[in-house]
């Protein structure tokens, strides 16, 4: 995860090189023509691993039965009798 500054005469200098799934994942490199858009990168590209987007929501495959004695378990047996 650097941010360097390249100085060989192209209109983009920076040079923003990361690791976003570790030493052993993929690398992403990019170049930038300030340091500041280098910098937004390379936290977006980060916390878009963090958050996983492929991965999406599990499904609930509970049975509705299942659910229901779960809730008295934890919060039905405690209310009062009418």
């Amino acid at each position: 995860m650097t941010i360097r500054n390249l100085k060989d005469g192209n209109k983009k200098p920076w040079l923003c090189e990361c690791y976003p799934n570790g030493a052993f994942g993929m690398r992403v490199r990019k170049r930038f023509a300030t340091k500041g858009e280098a910098a937004a990168f390379e936290l977006y590209t980060m916390k878009q691993v963090d958050n996983e987007p492929w991965k999406g929501q599990r499904s609930d495959n509970r049975r509705l039965s299942d659910l229901i004695e779960r809730w008295y378990e934890l919060h039905g047996k405690h209310l009062k009798e009418w």
